[in-house]
């Protein structure tokens, strides 16, 4: 499976940079990681001593109440157990340093300030890229709202296939997830700029959860039971 850095930060070094370093004048582009810090890599460390392999494909440095630097990082994780190896992409946080049970209690770092910033950060990054704005308001989402039109059902299904099926594809692309193979439904209508649920007071309204719904209900994605987690049929 080829690794695909699309939504991947980049920083940019220019001409005249790159040729001071390696002679070469060219622009270059460099991936702008910061490294994992002391807490993820004593985790990263304890894990691995556990037979597992820890690759970090994201790290962003983050603030906790503008005092605490806190890093947020999207990693591939492979563990291997008596019948199976397991493998799969989660976002972990330095909240691991107070964890006693770090694998067990994963879940519980989506609750984490800094990760939820991270999150949207992301979410907003894979709109850029794909262009989600440009392409809704040309098929019927008027600039600058939360509210397309309803003959932009079709577009915003196809948006969302789009996003579901490159991330079973590649998972490290990170399309603003927690786990690879699911996906919440606020993240994705951020992605998407569109309301995440509806209103109850105008029903009338599109919104991703009435989109995610009738996805649901034709086959064509899983509506977990928490009613916002969403995946792929298996088959798919």
């Amino acid at each position: 499976m080829a690794f695909d850095d699309s939504f991947r930060e980049r920083e940019v070094i220019e001409a005249d940079d790159v040729y001071e370093i390696c002679g070469i004048r060219k622009p270059a582009e460099i991936y702008n990681l910061v490294g994992l810090g002391d807490h993820l890599t004593d985790w990263k460390n304890r894990a691995e001593k556990m037979g597992a392999t820890i690759i970090p494909r994201q790290v962003y440095l983050t603030q906790m109440y503008e005092q605490y630097d806190h890093r947020v990082a999207w990693v591939y994780h492979s563990q291997a157990h008596d019948d199976e190896v397991e493998d799969f992409h989660h976002i972990v946080c330095d909240c691991v340093a107070t964890m006693e049970n770090p694998d067990e209690e994963l879940e519980d770092i989506a609750q984490c300030p800094a990760v939820l910033a991270a999150l949207e950060y992301r979410a907003a990054r894979v709109s850029k890229v794909l262009r989600t704005q440009e392409i809704l308001n040309f098929y019927g989402k008027p600039e600058g709202t939360v509210d397309p039109k309803a003959h932009t059902v079709r577009t915003i299904k196809s948006l969302v296939n789009f996003v579901m099926n490159y991330e079973k594809e590649h998972p490290e692309g990170w399309v603003a997830n927690t786990v690879s193979g699911e996906h919440q439904v606020p993240l994705l209508a951020t992605v998407l700029q569109i309301r995440p649920y509806a209103d109850q007071e105008r029903p009338e309204q599109v919104s991703l959860q009435t989109v995610v719904e009738e996805m649901h209900y034709d086959g064509s994605l899983v509506l977990h039971d928490d009613g916002t987690t969403i995946s792929l049929p298996i088959a798919a």
